[in-house]
């Protein structure tokens, strides 16, 4: 009887144990089979991947932003950036874009965070893990699949392409105008899908759309995925489709599409740089380049001859062969095969196509952070193209399992490719810092009006005929100019009164810089 009584706690120990796995196993199991078990792998993906970029700092065309910035007048560096026929405000239509939100926030930025470079990235990331979110929205609730909206957020969550668009400062008004311009989409399939509060769903897209615009010109067409979705869900035949009563929901958008496109040509006219934008929608090659670039996203980007100078890997014809491939592939699938059950296919395909026109206008050609705006439609297209194999084959297969070991293992690529492309651009931007602090402690003080001559500089800050090099100079010490020369130039030794010599020590260059 004793040695009964003995075993009886630790029998009871033994089943409360057992009880407990048994409900931490069926915890786990249920949080896999959660609906919201993708979206949380996928900003877990994007949060693991981008972390390490908050080490990284300013460099290129932050060095133009910061200083237009420090000292400025809040009121009027607003009303400047607002005012496009002001052309004399520190950052006149940088690269002939109107776009006074991202100048305001740039402003805002630095008002709350100063110099301190790791603040503006934890935002960036911030910024990407929204529109992470939102992909993952939209597209289940397009598909209405679980598995093409895990695979789309996956895909744009940590695709290589995008790594630029999250870790460099100053395109962070990449990650805020795809924000504005999902918003846009997201508040008008609300406004078409559900009977309550419509009018509010209908009012915040067109809101969504101003501030979208007022980000960067590209968001111009965050009205294409709006016609798209439309003709799906309504599926007005070609009587109704003449009478101007059917698309009056888009007349704001397209008012203020307009106006836009007004008030950016004039910008342009009047802007700086022209020769880098023209219209050129009709360029094909730009756009193999593109489908290239998010089909391997190792290239890049690609450039005419005249560039070879400053990337002398980028031209290459075997990636426009690949993107044409690619196209092609994308036509066969979306619009032949299988047509009766392509719909959704088409629509993902001319998102892309239309998210992609207007970067062609990038006259020298394509850059990978450019497709950080078309990023959700190509993530569809990747989530589409994975759950029609998935249902292609049987439920029971093997085939399945080498399916889902594809997925895992393109997801840890790809992890691993924005890892060292991000590395790789912390380490530029370090250089950067290491020159500027180097600089600072040799010259404390520069009198305006005074020359400043560096040997030694980085290779980046010395190319574009030292623009960054200038720019970043002034900005520590404003109105002194700068310039990059060789060890072997006379002026080392014969200095005026008002020239300066800074020897930059702690080295030229970083690997692989171009």
């Amino acid at each position: 009887m004793k040695q009964k009584l003995d075993r009886q706690p630790s029998e009871a120990t033994g089943g409360q144990a057992a009880a407990y796995r048994k409900r931490a196993w069926v915890g786990i199991g249920a949080c896999i089979q959660s609906p919201y078990a993708g979206l949380v792998a996928a900003l877990l993906a994007a949060l693991i991947v981008y972390l390490p970029s908050t080490t990284s700092w300013f460099w290129q065309d932050d060095v133009w932003y910061l200083p237009a910035v420090r000292h400025a007048d809040a009121l009027t560096f607003v009303r400047q950036a607002f005012d496009f026929r002001d052309t004399t405000m520190p950052v006149p239509a940088f690269l002939e874009h109107y776009r006074p939100l991202y100048l305001t926030g740039w402003l805002l930025r630095y008002r709350a965070f100063g110099e301190h470079a790791a603040a503006y990235h934890v935002m960036s990331i911030m910024v990407h893990l929204g529109n992470v979110a939102l992909v993952w929205s939209i597209v289940g609730r397009l598909t209405r699949r679980n598995l093409t909206a895990t695979v789309a957020a996956m895909v744009f969550a940590i695709h290589p392409a995008f790594t630029l668009s999250v870790v460099w400062a100053s395109a962070a008004t990449d990650g805020e105008t795809l924000l504005a311009s999902l918003a846009v989409f997201w508040f008008f399939i609300k406004y078409l899908d559900d009977g309550r509060g419509a009018s509010a769903w209908y009012s915040a897209s067109v809101a969504a759309y101003l501030v979208a615009l007022l980000l960067h010109p590209k968001a111009i067409v965050a009205v294409v995925p709006l016609v798209l979705y439309y003709a799906i869900t309504a599926r007005p035949s070609l009587r109704d489709v003449r009478k101007p009563a059917v698309w009056g929901e888009f007349v704001p958008f397209f008012i203020l599409g307009a106006g836009y496109a007004v008030v950016q040509s004039y910008v342009s006219a009047h802007g700086h740089q022209g020769e880098l934008y023209a219209l050129g929608w009709h360029n094909a090659r730009n756009f193999l380049a593109y489908t290239a670039i998010a089909a391997m996203p190792r290239w890049r980007f690609i450039v005419d001859p005249a560039w070879v100078l400053y990337f002398p890997d980028a031209l290459d014809p075997v990636p426009l062969f690949v993107g044409g491939v690619v196209l092609a592939a994308l036509v066969v699938w979306c619009f032949m095969l299988d047509r009766h059950h392509s719909t959704m296919r088409r629509f993902a395909f001319l998102w892309f196509v239309g998210a992609v026109a207007p970067l062609t206008t990038f006259t020298p050609g394509a850059v990978d952070r450019d497709l950080y705006i078309a990023g959700p439609a190509w993530a569809l297209l990747v989530g589409l193209a994975a759950t029609w194999v998935w249902d292609a084959l049987p439920r029971a297969a093997p085939a399945r399992v080498c399916v889902a070991a594809v997925l895992v293992a393109a997801v840890g690529l790809s992890a691993r490719e924005t890892w060292i492309y991000e590395h790789d651009i912390t380490r530029r931007s370090l250089v950067w810092k290491s020159f500027t602090q180097e600089l600072q402690r040799t010259h404390p003080v520069l009198a305006p009006g005074s020359t400043l001559y560096v040997t030694n500089a980085p290779l980046a800050l010395a190319l574009f005929e030292n623009l960054d090099l200038a720019q970043l100079v002034h900005g520590f010490y404003p109105g002194v100019t700068a310039r990059a020369i060789s060890d072997s130039d006379p002026r080392r030794s014969h200095l005026g009164p008002n020239e300066y010599l800074f020897e930059y020590q702690s080295g030229q260059r970083v690997a692989g810089e171009p």
